[in-house]
């Protein structure tokens, strides 16, 4: 049960992506034929409650994770976490280097 238990804030970060790429499509079928004006301002309230509420639970998760980790195993796969949560800014800043 230990594994499943070190790598619980990975699974929860992988949940949330699925969860707002669902909902988003959620969103998109169901205001769909309003238009681009109503469907824009929609959307964006979608990924605003997502991301406030997935904040919060990946918070909660990684701070029980951090409190009962005691091993090297967990301490690795939260810096793999702190990886994955860290890639797409690395992507950005190689594709538009500073000056």
């Amino acid at each position: 049960m230990s594994a499943y238990r070190d790598a619980r804030p990975l699974a929860v970060l992988l949940l949330i992506a699925g969860a707002l790429v669902g909902g988003t499509a959620l969103a998109r079928e169901v205001i769909g034929g309003a238009g681009f004006l109503v469907e824009r301002p929609a959307i964006v309230v979608v990924w605003l409650v997502g991301l406030l509420l997935g904040a919060a639970v990946f918070g909660w998760t990684t701070s029980r994770s951090l409190r009962q980790a005691g091993s090297v195993r967990s301490l690795w796969l939260l810096a793999l976490t702190v990886g994955v949560l860290a890639s797409p800014l690395l992507l950005i800043l190689l594709e538009h280097p500073s000056p």
